[in-house]
């Protein structure tokens, strides 16, 4: 009964680590995308202002 509790706690480990390293790679993923956003804006905003002045 031991050695199937160790082996149900490593896969549970195992699937929480991958879960958690699927986290980071969104997480990543996100923050790239709201910068590239971002610069997106300001960059139209600021050819905007240049073709008014």
């Amino acid at each position: 009964m031991a050695i199937l509790f160790l082996i149900i706690d490593g896969v549970r480990f195992i699937v929480s680590t991958l879960w958690d390293l699927q986290e980071l790679r969104f997480a990543a993923i996100f923050d790239d995308a709201s910068s590239l956003t971002f610069t997106l804006f300001v960059t139209a905003v600021s050819c905007f202002i240049a073709m008014r002045s």
